[in-house]
C-alpha cells in the first residue's frame, strides 16, 4: 500500500474514532452516487447519524443546492475533482473527501458533493466556480457551508499545508476536518 493509500486509511480510521466519541452510528462503507440522493435522514440537524448525500456537477449545482436546503437549514458542500473521490485526478481530494463525507454523514449533516470537472476544465481561469461572485473557488477540495438564506459560510481552506505538517499528514487533515465539522454540531 502506498503512502497516500495509508494516509487515507489512517484518516478514515480517525474519522470513525471521532464519530464514536460523538455517539454516531458507524457506517460500514462510504456512500457514493452520481446525481442521486442517498442515505437517510429526517430533516433533523446534527447529532444521531443519518445524514444525506447528494452528488452533482457544475451544471446541476444551484438546483441540487436548493433541493438540499429545502430539507435542511444548512448543507455541507464538498467541491472536489471527479465523480468518484477515491479515483480523483486530485491527490488532495483523494485524501480529504472520503473521510470528510463519511464523518459528515455519520454526524447527520446534509452533504452535497460537487464535481468540478476534469483537470483542464478546473484549471481554466473562467471556470464557473472560480468566477461566481458568491463562490470564487481557488482550489479543490473546498468544503464550505451553505445556509437556507443563500449565504455561504467560511471554507475549510487548503489542506495542502498538511503535506509538510510536523505532526504528520494524517493528524493534520483529521484535525482540520474535526474542527471544521464540529463547529456546526
Amino acid at each position: 500500500m502506498g503512502v497516500l493509500g495509508l494516509g487515507i486509511l489512517l484518516v478514515y480510521a480517525g474519522s470513525r474514532a471521532l464519530s464514536s466519541r460523538l455517539g454516531a452510528r458507524p457506517d460500514p462503507g462510504l456512500l457514493s452516487g452520481s446525481g442521486a440522493r442517498e442515505g437517510g435522514g429526517d430533516g433533523a440537524g446534527a447529532g444521531g447519524g443519518g445524514g444525506t448525500l447528494a452528488t452533482t456537477d457544475v451544471v446541476g449545482f444551484r438546483t441540487a443546492l436548493a433541493r438540499s436546503l429545502e430539507e435542511r437549514s444548512q448543507v455541507l458542500i464538498i467541491f472536489s475533482a471527479g465523480p468518484v473521490p477515491e479515483e480523483s485526478w486530485c491527490p488532495v481530494c483523494r485524501l480529504v473527501v472520503p473521510p470528510a463525507q463519511h464523518l459528515s454523514e455519520q454526524i447527520g449533516y446534509s452533504v452535497l458533493r460537487v464535481n468540478v470537472g476534469d483537470r483542464p476544465t478546473w484549471k481554466d481561469p473562467e471556470h464557473p466556480f472560480r468566477t461566481a461572485p458568491d463562490l470564487q473557488l481557488q482550489y479543490v477540495p473546498t468544503l464550505l457551508w451553505a445556509a437556507a438564506d443563500g449565504s455561504f459560510g467560511p471554507a475549510l481552506g487548503s489542506v495542502e499545508k498538511c503535506a509538510a505538517a510536523p505532526e504528520g499528514r494524517r493528524a493534520c487533515v483529521r484535525g482540520l476536518l474535526e474542527e471544521f465539522l464540529l463547529q456546526r454540531s
